[in-house]
């Protein structure tokens, strides 16, 4: 990223906010971490945060992505002026989410048909890091699932040995919308993942079954 960093113009600013009305997803250790930021706070400050994140849960939890992004239903962690309530804790997606357009992000939040240019190393980075985390998921048998965050830290928030009761197995955030590699839908992902596990722990390598012999 260092050497490309002159190679584009980003046109993102402080207090622009468009993309966080989009559905986020995060895995399980990225809500541990937000958890983490946020119990460092005083239990008002906590408080203040659940109600919003209940409220633009049950605001968007009968939504489609593109239903909720376009009735404008900001994430839990937006305050009023626009700002993330845990940047230096946010998710890979959110810090991978660029634009070089601001017009073009505008746009689409008004509900035009707008391609938002997003410089191909942000693209490039959030599906290494993500494809990564993943595949170390699956290779500790954790749970590999991508979950809608507002809810998914309301439980992590309300849960007060919510990451070790994850770590042992218990699934403590049954019943929240996810997302997974699914490797009946996705064989190709699936096979990456369980490459990069292996490779990670020194394994045979899993037989790849679009290369003959």
């Amino acid at each position: 990223m260092r050497p490309q960093a002159g190679a584009f113009a980003l046109e993102c600013s402080k207090g622009c906010s468009y993309c966080c009305h989009n559905m986020v997803t995060a895995s399980a250790p990225e809500i541990f971490l937000l958890a983490r930021h946020f119990r460092k706070t005083d239990p008002s400050r906590r408080q203040d945060v659940l109600e919003k994140l209940k409220a633009a849960d049950l605001a968007g939890r009968d939504h489609d992505p593109r239903q909720r992004y376009l009735a404008h239903i900001a994430c839990g962690l937006l305050d009023e002026n626009g700002l993330c309530g845990a940047y230096e804790s946010r998710p890979n997606v959110c810090r991978t989410m660029v634009s070089a357009s601001v017009a073009a992000c505008r746009a689409s939040f008004a509900g035009e048909p707008a391609q938002i240019p997003v410089p191909k190393p942000y693209g490039a980075l959030r599906t290494a890091y993500s494809y990564t985390l993943l595949a170390a998921l699956q290779a500790e048998g954790l749970d590999d699932r991508l979950y809608e965050l507002n809810q998914a830290l309301c439980i992590a928030l309300e849960t007060g040995d919510a990451e070790q009761r994850w770590l042992s197995g218990e699934d403590i955030f049954a019943g929240i919308r996810h997302e997974r590699v699914d490797a009946g839908e996705q064989p190709q992902i699936a096979l990456f993942l369980s490459v990069l596990a292996a490779g990670a722990e020194n394994s045979p390598l899993p037989a790849n079954p679009w290369i003959a012999g």
